[in-house]
């Protein structure tokens, strides 16, 4: 797991809750998407647009190193 400038690690994790009548699969499934921020897992909808958008950025960015791509900022 890979650190960034603002120390957020670059994965999320999901939790899948189902219902409490013993997890009938025909029942809504929930899927919560969290990610580590110095140490404590968010919950990303607790996250205001603009930072979410910032880790998106940071995720994609990780992502596509591992491809061999580097994103290119232009002047402005």
């Amino acid at each position: 797991m890979r650190k960034r400038k603002d120390n957020a690690s670059s994965t999320t994790s999901h939790t899948y809750n189902l219902s409490e009548r013993g997890g009938d699969m025909a029942k809504e499934l929930i899927i919560e998407n969290y990610i580590e921020i110095d140490g404590e897992d968010v919950l990303m909808d607790t996250l205001s647009e603009e930072k979410r958008a910032e880790i998106a950025i940071l995720l994609q960015d990780t992502a596509m190193s591992y491809a061999g791509y580097k994103r290119v900022q232009t002047p402005g």
